[in-house]
């Protein structure tokens, strides 16, 4: 039984090698180009080489789809997504449980959308290969206590208010989709008892960071985009879904016009909105599941 169970947990290795050399591998010309960029200011170098990284960002998310739809065994569902997105500005907000997310996420929108800007922990800074991909590509960095803090207005940190807002300007000269993961973390159950959250399936969400988006670049924003990932598996941990333990993923997303929620992008009526949406996703989250154990 032990010797089964090793061979289950080994099954994780080979993959997650292999998404490691794939980062690896972008990472030599997405070096060049970045320090290319960093020493020549030249506005045309710098739009051709912004669309170069952009195309290596592509190309190194392309190359993970063997691994995780062949090597893997993924089975991914999906109703919602567009067969194509406008190269516009896109806000896309997303429940949490993983970084498998973030492979899901990228896969789903890679050549449909323009590429994903996450808004990430400032400790991913310091993850070797991770945090230089964050850096060449402006992620805004945010202080965790600031992320804590985006729940109320009172809360945020003016520095990473300024960096935020230099970040989005940048995204603003080119089409770009933003992410947020609204929970402010990964959703488990010890967490979930933690910050007394009202729903089964997720944490309370924070409104601070949508705000925030859309209070700096206003009518730039095209379209917010609702992403539910549902795993058909209890634990979807990062491991357990390199290991193939997760193997059919239910995604639903929905579209939503930012004049639909206010005209007006205040706290208190985003935080309201990002309720009822929030309510509505965990409804649907519950939905999917009894699906799932009754097997359809």
């Amino acid at each position: 039984m032990k010797i089964l169970d090793g061979i289950s947990y080994s099954k994780g290795v080979f993959p997650f090698l292999c998404i490691v050399a794939n980062l690896c591998f972008w990472l030599v010309p997405l070096i060049f180009l970045t320090l290319l960029k960093s020493i020549i200011p030249a506005r045309r170098f710098q739009n051709l080489l912004s669309w170069l990284m952009e195309w290596v960002y592509r190309l190194a998310v392309w190359c993970d789809d063997p691994i995780l739809f062949r090597m893997i065994g993924i089975r991914l569902e999906v109703k919602g997504l567009a067969a194509k997105y406008p190269e516009k500005f896109y806000l896309i907000i997303a429940n949490h449980q993983s970084w498998n997310d973030i492979l899901i996420l990228q896969h789903l929108f890679n050549r449909k959308a323009p590429v994903l800007k996450f808004l990430v922990k400032r400790e991913l800074i310091y993850l070797p290969i991770v945090g230089f991909i964050c850096w060449a590509y402006d992620y805004p960095f945010l202080t965790r206590r600031s992320i804590k803090g985006f729940e109320t207005p009172q809360g945020h940190s003016l520095w990473d208010f300024w960096k935020l807002e230099k970040a989005l300007d940048k995204f603003s000269r080119y089409p770009a989709s933003v992410v947020t993961m609204a929970e402010g973390t990964r959703f488990v159950r010890q967490k979930a008892r933690t910050y007394d959250s009202p729903y089964k399936h997720l944490l309370k969400p924070r409104a601070g960071g949508l705000t925030t988006i859309l209070a700096l670049l206003g009518d730039r924003v095209s379209a917010i985009l609702d992403v539910t990932i549902v795993y058909d598996c209890p634990h979807p941990s990062f491991w357990n879904f390199l290991r193939g333990k997760c193997n059919r993923v239910i995604v639903r997303v929905k579209e939503h016009a930012p004049k639909e929620i206010a005209k007006v992008y205040d706290f208190d009526t985003l935080a309201e909105w990002l309720k009822g949406v929030w309510e509505k996703k965990d409804l649907e989250i519950e939905l999917i599941r009894q699906d799932l154990i009754r097997g359809k």
